[in-house]
């Protein structure tokens, strides 16, 4: 499953950008530990059940789309 790394590069994008990560880092954190080491096909093995990830990427997809605080940025 790729989702979940995709959600957490733009979340970690936007904090490198300025986003507050206060709502969201514990999410990170968790991802992070989650995906740890794993190598995704075609070039690795590793896997993830949606099971063990669906709550993770809703939580960061929220984040990335303005759902959840801080919300979108003003341009």
């Amino acid at each position: 499953m790729i989702s979940p790394a995709h959600q957490l590069i733009a979340a970690k994008l936007n904090i490198a950008n300025g986003a507050d990560a206060t709502a969201i880092q514990s999410s990170i954190n968790a991802a992070d530990a989650l995906i740890g080491n794993l190598v995704i096909p075609p070039v690795g093995s590793g896997f993830l059940a949606q099971s063990a990830t669906s709550t993770l990427v809703t939580a960061v997809t929220n984040y990335n789309e303005g759902a959840t605080d801080p919300g979108h940025c003003s341009n």
